[in-house]
């Protein structure tokens, strides 16, 4: 197996294990998580962060004893992938210990809830351990091809490496708007249609943990064949490589061997390579660009949320949708970016100013998708007073101080805040539950596909059609059990192409700033400086991208659940203030990733 072309296929998919797993599918299934077990898009974000802080915990350690002279980094690798198929496995066991999903749809009075017995910090610890595996994968692979390809292949090297990367992520998507069609107790013989769910309904939870067991055994099977590749690679190591200096100093030339005198005696202290890297200002600045880059792409784990939330798509079509999205563009954007460098052999220099005009250009999609919004839908007592519809005109707006869910034509019935059942009204507006809608007649039939759906009567609060609407019609007031729908869906044909022309955009400066760090680097202090690298990007990166990004996205909801008096999941969101918050960081972060970028070629 010594051949560097065999080490990058399965390296590659190592990447696209890694990223279908931790990355894509979690993303992918996180909504189903935080709807499961009652979680706040914060823990949501904690949770996503989990994998980068396990990464941490490993990654100065792998780095500098996994660079050293004589270590073999295939065996650091394999090891990893070990670790991770543990953690994966791992992640898909809380659904083993937390009862059945306790659900009624179509009730008119309110029941107690079972609470999940599985506590936020449980499914972070497992995600730890899945990251604290994935930490030499992306440092000493990246290495180990680097000292083993010729210089001017590096860029095509890492381009195709890194669009396996992102391709791992739509990989997951998929994989989650596949897995998720199954109910989440399929397991337990329990048939949802007996409780009224399909993958339409908001609150159907899919068999979210299915996909981390298929992902642990294929991570196994890979871990077993890289243990099989050499520490090095010796007719490899005889090929000359090109000699290129930087346009920044003529004085300075770029590495032209395989392994320098240096490397053969033995590496620097780590003392003394933290001094030499930390001290390098054009590694500092390429390096802050990264994780710019990789705030930017925090809101990634957040964007199918985004897409259910702001245009009323079920989660399913929500995961294909992006995962259509992701990979064409994305792997389109990496290559395209690696050939450019490859063709007209871009310097260090070149490569930054390269990274900042794309990243410049990405702007004008992602300010074209900040004016693509959708309505707010309306929900009693919430968005919409009692007794009023969207039919009617000028109807007043509710602060979010002045939310009541209880009125005086429900105050006589007990309502409970503790099960969320929507309701829609013929009015057209959604009620928290048939009790908050003032009905007192339920009557439950079978629907043709074998499904029991509810309809509820006798709705003393559903609002009255005006007249000049309606003239000499006397309106039944009734009630399905089901929310009204959005009727957003035919936005999308505009957020489609502007997000794909993003996604394309933004993901081109990927390989033009991880080559200008990398040509930072002396070959004394590579391993162990791009081990840095990696960590600040999940230190500074990763890891904080997804909590804030997850913290905003809660700032920004009109209606939380409540459980025992404790705060759940967010029930109904701002779409405006979410559709502002949420391009508004992400656009502050490009602006951030342009100026660092512009700083290391200057």
């Amino acid at each position: 197996l010594a051949n560097p072309k065999v080490f990058a296929v399965v390296w590659c998919i190592g990447l696209l294990l890694n990223t279908a797993g931790g990355g894509g599918y979690l993303n992918g299934v996180l909504a189903t998580i935080e709807k499961r077990f009652e979680l706040k898009s914060s823990d949501l974000g904690i949770l996503a962060a989990g994998t980068d802080a396990g990464s941490l915990l490993a990654v100065l350690f792998v780095t500098y004893y996994g660079g050293k002279p004589g270590a073999s980094r295939p065996k650091y690798i394999g090891v990893g992938l070990l670790v991770m198929a543990v953690g994966c496995a791992l992640s898909g066991l809380p659904h083993f210990i937390a009862p059945a999903y306790d659900i009624d749809p179509q009730s008119v009075a309110n029941q107690s809830m079972q609470t999940p017995k599985v506590r936020p910090r449980s499914l972070v610890s497992l995600q730890i351990v899945f990251g604290m595996g994935s930490a030499p994968l992306f440092p000493l692979g990246t290495t180990y091809i680097d000292d083993h390809v010729r210089k001017e292949s590096t860029a095509v090297y890492f381009g195709i490496g890194y669009s396996i990367l992102v391709a791992g992520g739509a990989v997951g998507m998929l994989m989650s708007s596949y897995l998720l069609k199954m109910y989440v107790d399929v397991d337990k013989g329990i048939d949802p249609s007996y409780l009224g769910l399909t993958p339409n309904n908001p609150l159907w939870v899919g068999a979210w943990w299915t996909g981390f067991f298929l992902t642990a055994a294929a991570m196994l099977v890979t871990a077993c064949i890289v243990f099989f590749f050499p520490p090095g690679m010796l007719s490899a190591m005889k090929k000359p490589r090109s000699n290129i200096k930087s346009d920044d100093d003529d004085d300075t030339e770029e590495t032209t061997q395989m392994l320098s005198i240096t490397e053969l005696e033995g590496g620097p202290p780590v003392i003394d390579s933290t001094r030499v890297i930390l001290t390098n200002s054009t590694f500092l600045c390429s390096a802050t660009a990264l994780v710019a880059y990789i705030n930017s792409w925090g809101g990634s784990s957040f964007t199918p949320k985004y897409i259910e939330t702001q245009f009323g798509i079920p989660k399913v079509q929500a995961n294909f949708l992006i995962a259509v999205i992701l990979l064409p563009s994305t792997i389109v954007g990496i290559l395209g970016s690696g050939l450019v460098i490859r063709k007209f052999k871009l310097t260090a220099r070149q490569s930054l100013y390269l990274a900042a005009m794309y990243t410049t250009l990405s702007l004008i999609p992602s300010i074209a998708l900040h004016y693509i919004k959708c309505p707010q839908p309306p929900m009693a007592g919430v968005t919409i007073p009692y007794g009023y519809s969207p039919y009617m005109p000028n109807v007043p707006n509710i602060t979010a101080g002045d939310i009541a869910l209880l009125s005086p034509c429900n105050s006589d019935c007990s309502c409970g805040l503790e099960k969320y059942s929507p309701v829609c009204g013929i009015d057209g507006v959604t009620y928290f539950s048939g009790c908050h809608a003032g009905c007192t007649d339920k009557q439950t039939f079978v629907h043709p596909m074998g499904i029991r759906l509810s309809n509820f009567s006798s709705c003393s609060c559903l609002a009255s059609p005006p007249p000049k609407r309606m003239p000499q019609i006397q309106m039944p007031s009734f009630a399905i059990g089901v929310p009204c729908p959005q009727n957003c869906k035919k936005l999308m044909t505009g957020f489609v192409p502007a997000f794909a022309a993003y996604v394309l955009l933004a993901s081109s400066a990927l390989v033009p700033l991880l080559l200008a760090t990398l040509r930072s680097l002396t070959p004394e202090t590579k391993s162990f400086g791009m081990g840095v690298a990696v960590l600040m990007m999940r230190l500074l990166g990763f890891i904080p991208g997804g909590i804030y990004f997850g913290a905003m996205i809660d700032s920004t909801c009109a209606l939380w659940s409540s459980i025992c008096g404790s705060t759940g999941a967010c029930l109904l969101y701002d779409l405006g203030k979410l559709r502002t918050s949420f391009f508004g960081l992400l656009q502050g972060i490009q602006a951030v990733q342009i100026v660092m970028t512009l700083f290391a070629a200057w």
